[in-house]
């Protein structure tokens, strides 16, 4: 088995908690998933994500917004953009 590592791969190892939710969520559950995100980052905990549009998106920027780190675990092949939308489709 491989495991490819874009960044510091270090982050991986450390304390986090995953945060997986709906591609289409209401306003309110984007707004809760990226307030829960940044203060579990502000508190040093890593932000583990499949990178989906909606909750997905809105936890990394929570992350980031936190001062905290991130980690996108690509669900395809590196060579499969997902979302079409980051191509420009």
């Amino acid at each position: 088995m491989v495991l490819y590592v874009r960044g510091n791969v270090d982050t991986i190892s450390q304390p986090g908690i995953a945060l997986v939710g709906a591609r289409h969520p209401t306003p309110y559950g984007l707004g809760m998933a990226e307030r829960l995100s940044c203060d579990l980052a502000a508190r040093g905990l890593v932000i583990f994500s499949g990178l989906a549009r909606g909750v997905d998106t809105v936890g990394h920027r929570g992350a980031l917004a936190g001062k905290g780190k991130t980690v996108g675990i690509l669900g395809t092949g590196v060579d499969v953009m997902y979302p079409k939308e980051f191509l420009g489709a």
